[in-house]
């Protein structure tokens, strides 16, 4: 089970910030729940573009909450002039880091994978000890005219 927050922020140029967030169990369901979420988000606010690398990303990152992060686990997505932030953030201090990745291991890849897909990433702390990790894609370039 999760909860649900959709706000959708006007902004002053008469464009908007659409932005969802729910909490989700740290559970191993919760990443299946969050690409289920993400995928039917964007899909809903026009960005099918973004749907199948998003719905990765998101679940390597909240994989890496349940099993690292101790406590619930928060996702946010939000939409700005077709440009997509995602974050996931959990209670544990700690902050993460690229480690060295074994070919024969089979885990470890999740935020080398952020890394190398999303246009950019970081993780930030937050006020209540935890942090949040999150990635942006960017919209794909338009089709030159014929």
């Amino acid at each position: 089970m999760y909860h649900e927050l959709t706000l959708t922020t006007a902004r002053t140029d008469g464009g908007g910030i659409r932005r969802h967030g729910c909490a989700l169990p740290a559970e191993p369901p919760a990443a299946g729940m969050a690409r289920r979420l993400t995928r039917e988000k964007l899909c809903r606010w026009g960005l099918e573009c973004h749907a199948d690398l998003a719905e990765l990303l998101v679940s390597e990152l909240v994989t890496n909450a349940v099993r690292y992060g101790g406590g619930p686990v928060e996702l946010l997505l939000e939409e700005r002039s077709g440009r997509l932030r995602c974050a996931v953030g959990d209670r544990r201090a700690e902050l993460p880091h690229l480690a060295p990745c074994d070919q024969d291991s089979e885990g470890g890849r999740g935020l080398h994978l952020v890394d190398t897909l999303a246009d950019d990433w970081g993780v930030d702390r937050d006020a209540s000890g935890g942090k949040t990790v999150w990635f942006e894609l960017t919209p794909p370039p338009l089709p030159l005219p014929a």
